[in-house]
């Protein structure tokens, strides 16, 4: 996230970095305090979202980081499909019209 060349010289010469230049230089992406609180908040908003949409999301990005660029469009469109057509996604546009929360359960 913050850079190839910022992440060798951090890891090659193991300097140590404080929050404010983390922030700075990519390397992290905000900080709270207190944490514990910041990460209970994201925790929740997650646990709120589809696992399906968030485990093809995590595997879509991390692919995206690295290999061919056809590939990863074609693998993009594939899952799309998959996603489409959970009922999580059923659940979530339900949701939606009925104004509500949805409640996701993976499937």
């Amino acid at each position: 996230m913050c850079g190839l060349g910022v992440a060798k010289e951090l890891i090659f010469t193991g300097r140590v970095v404080d929050a404010e230049e983390a922030l700075r230089i990519g390397l992290v992406n905000g900080i709270h305090d207190p944490v514990l609180d910041k990460a209970r908040e994201t925790a929740a908003l997650l646990a709120s979202k589809s696992p399906i949409a968030l485990r093809v999301m995590k595997e879509l990005s991390n692919r995206a980081l690295g290999g061919d660029h056809a590939a990863n469009l074609d693998a993009e469109g594939d899952t799309f499909g998959e996603l489409f057509s959970s009922d999580d996604a059923k659940e979530g546009m339900t949701a939606f019209v009925e104004k509500r929360e949805p409640v996701f359960r993976g499937t």
